[in-house]
């Protein structure tokens, strides 16, 4: 049996003419989709989550056969821009959290601010004890 080219599955699929072109089209490409944005994530469950995103924007209707000629090309970009957006997303997440963790410190603020209090007063009354109390 002759294996029908992504392009054409992708026609039949847009327009209902056979139920399982999405199937074969994710039979397909989901394994190696998988494989190459678990590269750039290094996380099983992110990995899936950008593939299923994926597969919704190709069920959506998202590729354009007249501007892009090759679904297993427009199938990888996407992987990778999504791949990289999440990187970006996951890093901004980290820094905030990085940032409010050294904003939230243990240390009382009161206490910071009545021991510096303290500190500046016993400098002052040791600068009035006499030279040999020093």
């Amino acid at each position: 049996m002759q294996q029908l080219a992504d392009e054409e599955l992708y026609l039949q699929m847009i327009k209902g003419q056979n139920d399982m072109a999405f199937r074969s089209l994710y039979d397909r490409h989901s394994g190696p989709l998988f494989r190459f944005i678990y590269r750039f994530t290094l996380n099983s469950q992110s990995a899936e989550e950008i593939l299923h995103d994926i597969f919704t924007q190709l069920l959506s209707g998202k590729f354009n056969l007249e501007s892009n000629s090759n679904l297993k090309s427009w199938l990888y970009t996407i992987a990778k821009n999504k791949s990289i957006n999440h990187l970006k997303k996951a890093s901004f997440e980290v820094a905030n959290d990085l940032v409010i963790e050294s904003a939230v410190s243990e240390d009382n603020i009161e206490e910071t601010y009545f021991t510096k209090d303290i500190m500046t007063k016993l400098k002052k009354k040791k600068k009035k004890l006499p030279s040999d109390l020093m």
